[in-house]
């Protein structure tokens, strides 16, 4: 599947492997093996088919992540640290579903919709330790072994320690190939499994299966090509040094591709060990890494082979285009084979790399190099981080890193001083547009994770992530306590804002009425889209959609569209609706409330009693904002109308209304309204009573009114 390279042999499988092809142990690997297990052929649900459990809210901050060669972007995005919402899934299961004691989960290959997960396992069978690949289906909720076939059954599946170790499973995007290596006598034998074959040996009786060792397999998105490493010879001591090579299931026929930018040929001795391969989803592409011949097979590099030219990119290569000083492996490719992911212990790829650590790095073609597993300000991260694998879209780079500073908050454990006290190791995902960086090993509520977690695979546009972890608390009854498979749903949410959005007052049927604006943001862990907007609700026809940026948009974490909304109320009071979007989400967003009032605003007057010469305060609420409002007086002496004033950012005013010395007694009526409105539209009104004053000379001038920090007013008279 493109995305994951070749997994190269953890230390524990190296070590075991050295020790049983030198003591000439494990059986030959059958050419072909009956098909005992299979699945019927698959049905892929969409990326979102699947369940599981976990979640929590997130720990957000604003910050800039790297740009190419290090720099700082343009854009601002979100950097969070327990990413939810999300589901946590285990798949390392029994055929019933039960948890599998003493068995250890690792190495999970995610197809690329989501639905299937390959792993291998290993578990302890008396004193020895029996390998297996298992293929779990998260639609059916189903596990298979897939190989071997034959054995005891102590955990449900066939156990055979004889069978010899397995190396990790590559899988076709499709779900319905799984490729592995098998440790024989004379070397690795790549095995195949296919929903309608079986096991099967994919080389047999061509040029490819007369190589002594064949490993490291990588395949194309239908599982018609195979990418290998291959190397001929009958004994350790007499193979020729190993080649990378790719298959064509179909024609039957075998390409070379392992020849660096000058057309040198790339393997060593040691290549079946610290190699790697990644093939495009179409076969056209190979991404490799092995020792570089121009360092006289000292310093690993990754360079990228498109077949068709029968031409070599060096992609670990210094902005001035030389080969790194430092190594670089494990290589994934997008399914297009224009982006390609990797690590490297080299401190020259990138300006500003000082912290001498192994990174990941990402290649683009036309855009060259950027460093993804830095802080958000493109600093160093404080740990080595590597394992990269990337969504067939190109668009995300999963990888695991012990580094705690790449998002904050990051304290994984306390852990077990049995496990991984002293080097604790996360999985995270970033986005490579919009910088979105997320620590997806999350624990249930969500929690600080209580074990390492690594080795992640994508599925096609990032949403689902399979990883194997020793944390127990990603999901509930985890007590195994060893190494299970897990995917993260990372589910697609939208947060609709200002919600309530408060539209204020306006004149009922008489525009041009009060704009707002509502905000759709994807707040949650993978891209949703919006597919309609509606109004709903009791007065659903007072709120007009007059223009809006979201409709058929794909928003990814952080991103943002807005609807203009126009409120023109029909009739007046309070008025009320919804707007409701409809989103490629799990459930549906929680819809924007829209409240107004039809008609002008309210005002009062305080006091609402006095004699001539007094300043009384006219307070005004519900207006629409920055609007100038007209002030009058049914009656008196005082000027009619008085000095606009303007409503402030929420539709309301303080003004002050001077009645003049020797005006006439009796009520008056105050009125509001703003200016430039319909005749017709009736102002807002309060009551005064002017009345005899009974002591003291009225005070008539030098009278200010101030607000204080709540907004009321206060009255300075000199």
């Amino acid at each position: 599947m493109a995305g994951r390279a070749g997994r190269r042999a953890r230390p524990l499988v190296v070590a075991a492997a050295a020790a049983l092809l030198v003591a000439g142990l494990g059986p030959a690997g059958p050419a072909r093996v009956p098909a005992l297990a299979r699945l019927a052929p698959a049905r892929p649900a969409p990326e979102g088919a699947g369940t599981g459990s976990g979640g929590g809210s997130p720990v957000a901050a604003v910050a800039r992540p790297p740009g190419p060669r290090g720099g700082p972007r343009a854009d601002a995005p979100r950097v969070v640290s327990l990413e939810v919402p999300g589901e946590n899934e285990r798949v390392s299961l029994g055929p019933k579903g039960e948890e599998q004691p003493s068995t250890q989960a690792l190495d999970p290959a995610i197809s690329s919709d989501g639905r299937y997960v390959a792993y291998r396992t290993i578990t302890i069978v008396g004193s020895q330790s029996a390998y297996a690949v298992r293929l779990h289906d998260r639609s059916a909720g189903t596990t298979i072994q897939l190989y071997p076939l034959e054995g005891s059954a102590s955990d449900g599946f066939p156990l055979n320690p004889g069978a010899g170790i397995l190396g990790a499973p590559a899988i076709s995007a499709d779900g319905q190939y799984v490729a592995f290596a098998a440790a024989t006598s004379t070397g690795w034998r790549i095995l195949m499994w296919g929903a309608a074959e079986g096991i099967f040996a994919p080389f047999a009786g061509t040029t490819a299966g007369r190589l002594a060792s064949t490993t490291l397999p990588s395949l194309s998105g239908d599982g018609r090509y195979v990418g290998f490493l291959g190397s001929a010879g009958a004994t350790l001591s007499a193979r020729v040094p190993p080649r990378f090579y790719l298959f064509d299931r179909v024609a039957r026929t075998m390409t070379i591709v392992g020849v660096d930018e000058a057309g040198a040929p790339v393997g060593s001795a040691s290549s079946e060990f610290y190699g790697g391969i990644a093939v495009s989803a179409d076969g056209t592409r190979v991404a490799f890494s092995d020792l570089s011949p121009r360092s006289k097979n000292t310093i690993r590099q990754v360079w990228l082979r498109d077949v068709g030219a029968s031409r070599t990119t060096l992609l670990s290569a210094t902005p001035a285009g030389a080969e790194s000083g430092g190594s670089s492996w494990e290589p994934a490719i997008s399914a297009d084979g224009t982006v390609v992911a990797f690590s490297s212990s080299s401190s020259d790829l990138v300006a500003g790399d000082g912290n001498g650590r192994t990174d990941v790095y990402a290649w683009r073609e036309g855009s060259g190099l950027r460093r993804v597993s830095a802080t958000v300000n493109g600093a160093d991260g404080s740990g080595a981080s590597d394992e990269p694998a990337i969504s067939a879209d190109g668009r995300h780079v999963a990888f695991t890193s012990s580094s705690d500073n790449l998002v904050p908050g990051d304290t994984t454990g306390p852990l077990d001083p049995n496990l991984d006290a002293l080097d604790p190791t996360d999985v995270f995902a970033v986005d490579l547009v919009t910088g979105y960086l997320a620590r997806v090993s999350v624990g249930l509520g969500p929690r600080e994770p209580d074990g390492s977690s690594s080795a992640p695979s994508l599925s096609r546009n990032g949403r689902y992530v399979a990883f194997q972890s020793r944390a127990t608390n990603l999901v509930e009854g985890d007590t195994n306590g060893e190494s299970d498979a897990f995917v993260r749903n990372r589910i697609p949410e939208l947060t609709l804002t200002a919600n309530p959005t408060d539209f204020g007052a306006a004149p009922v049927q008489s525009p041009p009425g009060v704009t707002r604006t509502v905000t759709v943001t994807s707040t949650g862990g993978s891209a949703a889209r919006v597919t309609a907007l509606a109004r709903g609700g009791a007065n659903a026809s007072d709120f007009l959609v007059t223009a809006e940026t979201c409709t058929n948009v794909l928003l990814y974490p952080g991103q943002s569209c807005t609807v203009q909304v126009l409120f023109l109320p029909l009739a007046g009071g309070a008025r009320s609706a919804e707007l409701q979007a409809t989103a490629t989400t799990p459930t549906a967003p929680v819809p924007a409330a829209l409240v107004g009032r039809g008609g002008v605003g309210s005002i009062t007057v305080s006091p609402p009693v006095g004699p001539p010469g007094i300043v009384a305060i006219v307070t005004g609420a519900g207006f629409p904002p920055a609007t100038p409002i007209s002030l009058g007086w049914s009656a008196g002496i005082t000027p009619t109308p008085l000095e606009a004033v303007v409503t402030d950012a929420k539709g309301g005013f303080v003004a002050q209304l001077l009645v003049m010395p020797g005006d006439v007694l009796g009520p008056r009526l105050v009125q509001a309204a703003p200016t430039g409105g319909p005749a017709a539209v009736a102002p807002a009104t309060a009551r005064f009573l002017v009345v005899a004053s009974t002591a003291g000379p009225p005070i008539i001038d030098f009278v200010q009114v101030f607000r204080d920090e709540l907004g009321r007013p206060i009255i300075l008279r000199r």
